[in-house]
């Protein structure tokens, strides 16, 4: 019979309140039977998600799971074994817990560290402890808990329009998903106010893995835009996976003068603010792609914004403004029809689809600008499900079929793992708040 996640996560919180398990135990000569509290601590970020899990899962009202990191206790200090840390450590948490009016006797649980912190705490006040044990169990509970999601659908949050390119890849990824997990899985518009209403919706969901957002490289350029935001862009989130990346595209109209990237360059440098481009918008990646060139050429150009990719593409195409930074995709039909030529790719090496373009970097080495598409999940998701998530979409990504389609629009497939992602993630806002603040870069 499979074990569902209910059945793993009640079994294992009545184990901690109804039985003696474990090697150490410490027990009130008055305590009795009744717990009234189960404390998850010393595991770090994931015990609230852990204590979130148990207590939705236990389905009783007289016992309350908590969690809780003492500060400056990572996994990189000192035991609290000796004194007087387990002193200072213990009397912090009967502090807090004095603070929620926790009176009765509770089961404190920890692994590895955060036992050997359990037993300070223990050993201290011993009357206000009614059972310790070194808890390996809990993190079996939470693995077969995620071998059974999902059981119901799954919702990506696409913070665009219907028609976009990052609902084009949400959608396609949703079809996959579905068949390898044997649950639906949806695609939910939520756009406006440059992807914030949307992205809010999901750092405030229920971090179980049925809500995921499908972020963009707004996610990293939004902090250094934006005075204020609902939600921090490092610390609401849980990175999954990175889905596809595209580079940008220097294009100019088929009948321009400027035949290479080293033309637009001395032609920027010989008559200064006379050469034009054009961008989907103030901040958008073709306004920030320029903004990186003009701050590693010293080449001043004069930025157009316009609302969104077509009207741009539609007035360098009339000769109105001289050149523009394009999303590659948005930008292939009009390469294949001959009306527009392209000088450089903005990615680190020359792309399979464009294999006689020059990278920019080639010539102008640093502008590397990418447009990046990723699974986003609320903070405290399980690492099991996230894990989980990034494997399935590396082997959906790796597949020949996926690989072709978006070859064919100039991207590529990524499928790497949650830690890889939250690494790309901070270089990647790092990176743009340094063009945004030198460039002077607004939205207004």
């Amino acid at each position: 019979m499979q074990l569902t996640p209910q059945d793993a996560l009640s079994g294992v919180v009545r184990s901690l309140v109804d039985t003696p398990l474990g090697p150490i135990q410490f027990r009130s000569a008055g305590a009795g039977p009744q717990v009234t509290h189960v404390l998850l601590h010393g595991i770090g970020s994931a015990s609230a998600s852990w204590a979130y899990q148990l207590g939705a899962a236990v389905g009783r009202q007289d016992v309350r799971v908590l969690a809780w990191d003492a500060p400056g206790y990572g996994r990189s200090s000192h035991l609290p074994m000796a004194e007087p840390h387990a002193q200072d450590y213990a009397e912090r948490l009967w502090a807090w817990l004095d603070a929620l009016y926790v009176t009765q006797p509770v089961v404190l649980a920890g692994h590895s560290l955060g036992a050997l912190m359990a037993a300070s705490a223990a050993r201290l006040q011993p009357a206000r402890v009614s059972r310790l044990l070194l808890l390996a169990l809990t993190s079996m509970a939470i693995g077969a808990w995620a071998q059974t999601w999902p059981e119901r659908p799954i919702k990506l949050v696409v913070p665009f329009a219907p028609g976009g390119g990052t609902d084009l890849i949400a959608r396609t990824l949703a079809v996959e998903m579905a068949k390898d997990l044997g649950q639906s899985v949806f695609v939910e518009n939520k756009p406006g106010a440059g992807t914030l209403i949307g992205t809010d919706l999901v750092a405030k969901s229920t971090p179980d893995g049925y809500t995921l957002v499908v972020a963009s490289i707004a996610h990293s350029v939004n902090p250094s835009l934006m005075e204020k935001m609902p939600y921090s862009t490092d610390k609401d989130f849980a990175p999954v996976a990175m889905i596809v990346r595209s580079p940008n595209v220097l294009v100019v109209r088929a009948d321009s003068p400027y035949k290479s990237l080293k033309d637009i360059m001395v032609a920027a440098k010989a008559s200064p603010n006379k050469l034009s481009y054009a961008s989907q918008g103030n901040g958008s990646t073709a306004h920030l792609t320029a903004e990186l060139f003009k701050q590693k050429t010293g080449a001043r150009l004069v930025h157009v914004p316009y609302k969104g990719d077509a009207p741009a593409v539609a007035d360098l195409l009339a000769g109105h403004v001289n050149v523009m930074f394009g999303n590659v995709a948005q930008a292939s039909a009009h390469l294949r029809s001959g009306k527009l030529k392209v000088l450089a790719v903005t990615s680190a090496k020359r792309i399979p689809s464009m294999p006689q373009t020059p990278a920019l970097q080639e010539i102008v080495p640093g502008v590397v600008a990418v447009a990046w598409f990723a699974l986003v999940a609320p903070p405290k998701t399980p690492m099991a499900i996230a894990q989980r998530l990034s494997g399935l979409i590396g082997d959906i990504l790796r597949t020949p079929e996926m690989v072709r389609r978006f070859a064919e629009v100039g991207a590529e497939p990524v499928g790497n793992t949650p830690e890889e992602m939250a690494q790309w993630m901070k270089e990647d806002t790092e990176r743009w708040r340094q063009v945004i603040k030198n460039g002077g870069v607004t939205i207004d």
